[in-house]
């Protein structure tokens, strides 16, 4: 049986007091997705865990503050795409990012196909497809030729965002993962994030109804956002 593909998925969680956001600045691990960007708590699902699950653990573990389920409030999903490395391909058209191995028509080289030519909504259509020696004939392909011969994926992630007004505890003093610091609404922006969180931090100041955001990012700029299925400008720009 082929082994099924899991994306990853995690919480994210904005913890308010008194008009400020317990942030986390990610300073502390060199190889940190996140590096010297402030954000909020959170981390990765455990199997067999809800995102409440996910949630109220990470913030018990990263912050020493217990959260109960009932006080979560569930915000939205973002969709987070990273294509860096990936080429000039949209994922917002699922067909330009499933390439396939095709012979080419003269000398029975190998190359990867675009399944569709249309161009993304940025007006950019699919590279030219890439050719391969002839000895990489598709019948005699093993697992790690076809590992090579398959172009880079983006980087997917599910973030269930959520806010919590109620805690009991003691914050911690240590974080493994960075420094802790309780920042002003105010502030937010003015601090190292990734751009979309922008979004969040105002659909949370104007208590925004449950969303599905998806954002796109290549070489850490935000390139393309997407809210509830459809094309979205938060910036005005």
């Amino acid at each position: 049986m082929q082994k099924m593909k899991t994306l990853v998925n995690t919480t994210l969680c904005y913890i308010e007091k008194n008009g400020c956001y317990l942030m986390l600045h990610r300073t502390k691990k060199e190889d940190d997705y996140n590096k010297d960007k402030w954000i909020g708590i959170g981390g990765k699902f455990e199997n067999g865990e809800s995102p409440e699950d996910c949630a109220v653990r990470e913030i018990r573990e990263e912050t020493g503050l217990i959260v109960e389920h009932a006080d979560l409030e569930y915000c939205g999903i973002v969709t987070f795409v990273d294509l860096t490395g990936v080429g000039e391909v949209s994922p917002s058209l699922p067909s330009q990012v499933a390439p396939r191995i095709a012979p080419a028509s003269s000398d029975d080289s190998l190359r990867f196909v675009a399944l569709s030519a249309t161009p993304s909504p940025r007006g950019k259509a699919p590279k030219t497809p890439c050719d391969f020696p002839a000895s990489l004939a598709t019948d005699k392909l093993d697992s790690e030729q076809c590992e090579r011969l398959t172009p880079p994926a983006p980087y997917t992630e599910f973030m269930h965002i959520f806010r919590a007004r109620k805690f009991s505890g003691e914050l911690k003093t240590d974080c493994d993962e960075g420094d802790l610091e309780w920042v002003p609404l105010s502030k937010l922006k003015e601090l190292p994030h990734w751009q979309a969180d922008e979004i969040f931090y105002d659909f949370l100041a104007q208590n925004h109804p449950f969303y599905s955001l998806k954002a796109v990012y290549k070489n850490n700029v935000l390139i393309e956002t997407w809210l509830n299925g459809k094309p979205y400008d938060h910036f005005g720009g």
